[in-house]
């Protein structure tokens, strides 16, 4: 079952058909604030969209006050999890989003790619999106190019990461 976490979608092009204006990119953007697990969901269902779309994403990863401290509910920073070459390619502060126009797709309902591209082309910055299936976001049936698997191994994770995962993949 797919859920969306917070995923915004900044404007694009996608495909081979021109869908959106040539001046414009279409980038999922996966912003959580809350914990490890809901984060990357976000990334993952960004990294989903951008490559059933042809677009590109971006990830924000706001550390909180309380939040970040809490024992059952800690959230550390990007550079403990992923690697600094991936960091510097897709994460973008969350400071630089404040003057950004967004159109919240959670409590406007599913809208069609063309919807999608007249909205991008009317000066919107992000499409925000969040837990829910893709069609309560987008009508349109996505060709599925890729799955979250897939989508898992795109992520870069920092060497202690990938250690993890390594010896866990290595167990019976």
């Amino acid at each position: 079952k797919l859920h969306l976490s917070r995923i915004s979608i900044l404007q694009t092009t996608a495909k081979d058909t021109p869908l959106f204006n040539k001046n414009n990119t279409l980038t999922f953007l996966a912003s959580r604030s809350d914990g490890l697990g809901e984060r990357l969901r976000a990334i993952l269902n960004a990294i989903y969209f951008s490559e059933n779309l042809s677009c590109s994403y971006r990830i924000v990863w706001p550390l909180r006050g309380g939040m970040d401290t809490n024992e059952f509910h800690h959230i550390t920073t990007a550079e403990e999890l992923f690697c600094q070459s991936y960091i510097n390619e897709f994460f973008i502060e969350e400071k630089n989003l404040a003057s950004k126009k967004v159109y919240d797709l959670d409590k406007k309902g599913p809208i069609s790619l063309a919807t999608l591209s007249n909205l991008s082309e009317t000066g919107i910055d992000y499409f925000k999106v969040q837990q829910s299936t893709p069609n309560k976001y987008i009508k349109n049936k996505l060709e599925n190019k890729s799955d979250f698997r897939k989508s898992f191994s795109e992520i870069r994770f920092s060497k202690k990461i990938n250690d993890v995962i390594d010896y866990v993949n290595s167990l019976p």
